[in-house]
């Protein structure tokens, strides 16, 4: 698939894909455990239509074979959290993260992301 501004896909093999859709249904969060540099958080505004690389930052696929989740928050169209070996959350649709304090280093654990999302 190609993206606005000629980006596509990684062309694969892929590893670990963690999806998630956003707080409007049309926005879309892939992120693809791929080859450098084409790993990293893909955005689609569109359902799945088109899609851009959004973030390439490795630190957020460091650890896919072991555990990796991608949190997008309802009603809010730009925050979105990754949990991987540290914990990220963005505020701006996934361009820039900042790391989020968790009180234990395994940040996989169910009980954190129910908190995040508020449930």
């Amino acid at each position: 698939m190609e993206a606005s501004g000629g980006a596509r896909l990684p062309k694969g093999p892929y590893g670990k894909i963690g999806v998630v859709v956003g707080a409007n249904s049309e926005r879309v969060f892939a992120l693809i455990e791929a080859r450098d540099p084409d790993g990293g958080l893909y955005r689609s505004d569109d359902g799945g239509e088109s899609w851009q690389l959004v973030n390439s930052s490795h630190s957020l696929w460091q650890r896919l074979w072991y555990y990796m989740h991608v949190i997008a928050i309802r009603g809010m169209k730009n925050v979105l959290y990754i949990m991987d070996v540290d914990a990220y959350k963005s505020t701006d649709g996934g361009h820039l993260f900042n790391k989020v304090h968790v009180p234990h280093g395994d940040i996989m654990g169910c009980g954190l992301i129910r908190r995040i999302r508020g449930g």
